[in-house]
């Protein structure tokens, strides 16, 4: 991070590697909490969100999944 006069920035590299670190101090490797390479694009044959019969999330979880959102929405942006 830096600063510019009055105008803060952050390069795109490093916004990347610290969303990276966060996600996976939390979740564990990606690789892992995925269960594929980070290659592959596309969900398992076997996945079906459709079918899905869980819970909903209590509000303190979902706005966490939301920060992650929100992440990985400026990686793709960043991307």
């Amino acid at each position: 991070m830096g600063v510019l006069g009055d105008t803060w920035l952050i390069l795109p590299d490093s916004y990347l590697n610290k969303a990276i670190t966060n996600v996976e101090e939390r979740f564990g490797p990606l690789k892992t909490v995925f269960g594929w390479s980070t290659n592959n694009s596309h969900a398992p044959i076997y996945f079906h969100p459709e079918l899905d019969s869980n819970k909903f999330l209590g509000t303190d979880v979902t706005q966490l999944y939301q920060s992650y959102v929100g992440i990985l929405r400026w990686a793709v942006e960043l991307g």
